[in-house]
């Protein structure tokens, strides 16, 4: 009886301890899309690995974790948890959710520069998803890379043959080093070719620059003579302008003159009539005067 009743209190315990248990993983789950929608891509993973310690191997919580481990650019460590989905019961996935994660991993091999791993995830993905246009996108850029890579690792090759030929070869060494030097011997012609082409150049420019100056003196000089003559022009005009206005003001005066002299002359024959009329006036008064005094004794 004892037993039973501790086995069914063992039962509740685990029913309440399990339906906490459950809330609180749906309690981070909303804290890490939140934390992942805001960027906080740390916060986000810290919520992600508490909600995997409780399921490690639930596939969804691992894709999350790589996909935030992605955007912190730990494209290692994203690989891994998105290869640990891959290695689990595929037939358990959905195949959109098999081709996301496919699609995922190929990210994270290609920004690692792992492209033949990369292409092999994207061409899986097309296996399951042949209309996916982002894999084919990226299966043709991976292909341009490693072809790029192949001639670039073939041209090194080549060039490392030729280096190991040329050591093998003393004769073939000493040409080419014959031929280095004669190289080097006809660029030092060019070189002082051209520095005396240069120099001759600068004589010449220099040379030319003098005549330029000269002939430019020259102008200078014609143009102030020119100058000159145009003031000493100038002046004379001047002087004879002056010279004008002075018989003009001559003339002016001589008819001012002229006319005084008339008006001098109008004023004293003006002057000589007032005074004939005044000593005619006087010569009356005189007369009257002496006739008042011959009546009035």
């Amino acid at each position: 009886m004892i037993k039973f009743v501790l086995i069914k209190l063992f039962m509740f315990m685990l029913v309440i301890t399990g339906t906490n248990l459950k809330a609180l993983d749906l309690w981070r789950e909303h804290k890490l899309v939140k934390s992942y929608e805001q960027h906080d891509y740390n916060q986000a993973a810290q919520w992600g690995e508490k909600l995997l310690l409780n399921k490690v191997d639930d596939s969804s919580r691992l894709v999350n974790m790589g996909k935030i481990l992605y955007q912190q650019s730990k494209f290692a460590e994203a690989a891994s948890y998105f290869e640990k989905v891959l290695m689990q019961d595929l037939a358990s996935l959905a195949n959109n959710k098999k081709a996301e994660v496919l699609f995922d991993l190929g990210c994270a091999y290609a920004q690692q520069a792992k492209w033949e791993q990369a292409l092999d995830v994207f061409n899986k993905l097309l296996l399951i998803d042949t209309q996916n246009m982002r894999a084919q996108k990226n299966i043709e850029i991976i292909k341009k890379l490693l072809e790029e890579e192949q001639k670039k690792q073939e041209q090194k090759q080549d060039s490392q043959k030729e280096a190991d030929t040329q050591d093998n070869n003393p004769k073939t060494s000493t040409e080419n080093q014959e031929k280095e030097e004669s190289s080097q011997n006809q660029q030092t012609s060019n070189q002082n070719q051209d520095d005396q082409k240069g120099k001759q150049a600068d004589q010449d420019q220099t040379q030319d620059q003098a005549k330029q100056k000269t002939k430019q003196d020259s102008q200078n000089q014609q143009g102030s003579k020119h100058a000159q003559d145009e003031n000493k022009q100038v002046d004379q005009n001047q002087n004879q302008s002056q010279n004008q206005a002075q018989a003009q003001q001559q003339q002016a005066d001589d008819r001012l003159s002229a006319q005084e002299q008339k008006y001098l002359a109008a004023i004293e024959q003006s002057d000589r009539q007032a005074q004939a009329a005044f000593a005619q006036q006087q010569a009356k008064a005189l007369e009257g005067q002496s006739h008042a005094t011959q009546n009035n004794w």
